[in-house]
């Protein structure tokens, strides 16, 4: 009876820490993926990344509170201007020693709700700074 006690415990021992990594591998991925909990806001994915896959690097809700994806870690971000310009808009954004500038080059018009565009988003994190292609929605 001792002998089955311990070889269950160890059992359980075993599947706790499989879980633990699994646990800790779910976690790590979902810091790569913003998971909206609203369908409205502004998602932004690289170029290369179909927006079906919900793996954004950039979001805002429609009050313009943004997220920045940066190696797995969410740095929140404020709204701090538009501007507009022949070819788009510029969208800025500030917070944590981040600076985003989100350039929009082209919308296209779904529906009165749903707007496509294509850009790109300048960032800026102290002496570095990054230019990512982008694709993205906007959810009305």
């Amino acid at each position: 009876m001792l002998f089955i006690n311990l070889i269950y415990f160890c059992a359980i021992t075993t599947l706790a820490g499989a879980g633990d990594l699994f646990v800790k591998h779910v976690s790590h991925a979902a810091l790569n993926e913003v998971s909206p909990t609203e369908n409205a806001g502004y998602f932004f994915a690289l170029q290369k990344v179909p927006l079906h896959a919900r793996q954004y690097i950039f979001t805002a809700d429609l009050l313009k509170r943004a997220i920045y994806i940066d190696e797995g870690q969410r740095v929140p971000l404020s709204y701090t201007m538009t501007l507009k310009n022949g070819r788009g808009f510029d969208m800025y954004f500030s917070g944590a020693d981040y600076s985003v500038i989100l350039s929009v080059k082209q919308e296209t018009v779904i529906d009165q709700q749903t707007s496509e565009y294509q850009a790109s988003l300048i960032v800026r994190h102290g002496r570095l700074k990054r230019k990512y292609a982008v694709h993205g929605i906007l959810n009305k």
